[in-house]
């Protein structure tokens, strides 16, 4: 069998090859590791936002700070049914998580996306 590309030789590989890096070609990875990179990509973006908003902006800015809440819940929602959607997708989440520092909050967080018991937002 011929290796899927450079970075995994099998769609169910759970780890990769080699980095991928954060720019790859649109055949370099499988469609299922796309689609999850990119809900993965917008839902980080939201949950650093998030992050670095304070009381006083939320409490002034209320729709806005609510929007953003609304948006990680949904953007998370979507990471759970596409890692449960196929093993392709699931094992894609494995890779994508084996690059993430071991200690880190979001990885921690992601993980649980892969539990046994599943993961509800």
């Amino acid at each position: 069998m011929e290796p899927f590309s450079k970075y995994v030789y099998s769609k169910l590989d759970r780890e990769y090859t080699q980095d991928p890096g954060d720019i790859v070609e649109e055949n370099e990875l499988p469609a299922e590791e796309l689609e999850i990179r990119k809900v993965l990509s917008i839902n980080l973006q939201i949950w650093l936002r998030l992050s670095e908003i304070t009381k006083l902006y939320s409490l002034l800015n209320r729709k806005h700070s609510a929007k953003m809440k609304e948006d990680f819940i949904n953007t998370t929602k979507r990471l759970v049914e596409l890692v449960d959607k196929s093993p392709e997708h699931r094992a894609a989440m494995h890779r994508i998580l084996s690059l993430m520092p071991e200690q880190s909050e979001s990885r921690d967080f992601y993980s649980k996306f892969l539990g046994e018991s599943g993961f509800s937002a």
